[in-house]
């Protein structure tokens, strides 16, 4: 009997892999070139798998599972162009000790001072092609450029390649811009003499924040102590060096990433990622990045956890069981946060239609006439409500595009467990939920044809 009547070949979706699945027992022998030569006539030419056909061979036809018999190289697109803020060598804070030594030393960043180069763009990758099982060829898209925009109280230079700062202070890092922030900063403990700070760039803290005060920075904010039940708002970062003990009391809020040791009954914001080195304990974290708890202990037991691109811990539970909620991908947060991103980049992108508009015809004004000092006013200030304008609107742009992209690709949302994984936890995909039952060991969860599927690592 031809070869075909005992074998099937099934391709995935993607084309990238061939899996052969045996109908009946072969009642004869088959050659190596036979078996390649069934494969060709099912249009598979690329990524033949010899060691699987000779397995297939010695065991002379008998297989129980699917086999996998050919498989295609998978496209590579192109890295997007991104933005490389300047690193700098640091030493040791003054009272320097024990374990906290390692993250005092990343939260010590120096000024800068004006001609500084602080940051320079990398370019996009071109990306490298793929090829499925049937010898075609899958294009690579090229990584998705973007112009260097000048951030506060910095330029860009004339090849429009790297940021150089115009002042000194302290360098705050965007995706896509970079800031120079003038520094206010506290010796010691926030305290009433201290009061409520309200600061337009940047704040230093070399103690720490107790429960009931108000912190709010148009820069980062870095907490060398630590942070009780405080109110922290912050339009870059937020650095925690020795923790955030909360008591269910305050928040912490950035328009960027925190960073932090550890997090008990905290209430956490990220416009972007959050970072904890030690343990999350019953917390409530919502980040439109990621959540990554993996440094040390890596811990995350009790609260809700919730990711817009993926969360990766060491151990999610604990062995009491406690209930653990971790929300990945599209959700409410990121909905709204969508919505009110598009809201302000068309309200913004408007707005700078009518000043473009009344611009040009204050400068048609100024070729055919002299301006009088009431329209020399109301050109200046024009400009700068452009500047302003510009700026809401590119920010805006920023935040629509990533919230969009989120929820265009849920299933690009992982959920990591690089150690321990414990039951009564439970996993969100959107309205997608799979409740942990039993115990597993290095596993990763994620959504792939609305059901959410536990692989190993």
């Amino acid at each position: 009997m031809p070869i075909e009547d005992y074998f099937e070949v099934l391709i995935d979706d993607k084309k990238l892999t061939a899996k052969l699945i045996a109908h009946k027992i072969p009642e004869e022998d088959f050659t190596e070139e036979e078996v390649i030569d069934f494969l060709k006539e099912e249009g598979i030419i690329f990524g033949i798998n010899k060691k699987s056909i000779a397995i297939l061979l010695a065991d002379n036809g008998r297989i129980s599972a699917p086999l996998v018999i050919a498989s295609g190289k998978a496209v590579e697109h192109g890295t997007p162009a991104k933005l490389s803020p300047a690193i700098f060598t640091t030493g040791k804070e003054e009272g320097q000790s024990g374990g906290r030594i390692e993250l005092r030393d990343v939260l010590n960043l120096e000024n800068v001072t004006s001609g500084m180069v602080v940051g320079k763009k990398i370019s996009p990758g071109r990306g490298i092609n793929g090829m499925n099982v049937f010898g075609e060829v899958i294009q690579a898209k090229p990584g998705k450029d973007f112009t260097l925009r000048p951030g506060k109280n910095t330029r860009i230079d004339k090849d429009g390649e790297k940021i150089i700062a115009t002042c000194n202070g302290l360098m705050s890092a965007d995706e896509k811009m970079i800031h120079v922030q003038p520094v206010y900063e506290v010796p010691g403990d926030v305290t009433m003499k201290t009061g409520n700070i309200d600061f337009t760039g940047t704040v230093k803290i070399r103690g720490s924040v107790p429960s009931g005060f108000k912190i709010k920075a148009g820069g980062d904010i870095t907490v060398f102590g630590s942070v009780e039940g405080a109110e922290l708002e912050s339009g870059g970062s937020v650095y925690v060096c020795e923790g955030i003990v909360s008591q269910g009391k305050g928040y912490i809020k950035a328009n960027r990433d925190v960073h932090t040791s550890f997090a008990n009954q905290a209430t956490i914001y990220a416009g972007n990622h959050v970072f904890v080195s030690q343990s999350i304990l019953h917390s409530k974290i919502e980040a439109l990045g990621k959540v990554v708890c993996k440094e040390q202990r890596g811990n995350v037991v009790g609260g809700s956890i919730s990711s817009g691109q993926g969360i990766d811990v060491n151990e999610a539970g604990n062995q009491m069981n406690t209930p653990t909620l971790f929300y990945l991908g599209v959700n409410e947060n990121v909905m709204i946060k969508e919505k009110e991103a598009r809201t302000l980049y068309e309200q913004s992108k408007e707005s700078m239609l009518k000043l473009s508009k009344l611009y040009r015809v204050l400068e048609q004004k100024k070729l055919t006439s002299t301006l009088g000092a009431k329209d020399r006013l109301m050109m200046l200030k024009v400009q700068n409500n452009i500047l302003t304008v510009n700026e809401t609107y590119q920010k805006a742009k920023d935040d629509y595009e990533k919230a969009k992209s989120i929820m265009e690709h849920p299933e690009e949302a992982a959920f990591l467990i690089n150690r321990h994984l414990h039951p009564n936890v439970s996993a969100y995909f959107g309205k997608y939920r799979r409740k942990i039952v039993a115990r597993h060991e290095r596993v990763t969860l994620t959504l792939n044809n609305s059901e959410i599927t536990l692989t190993s690592l």
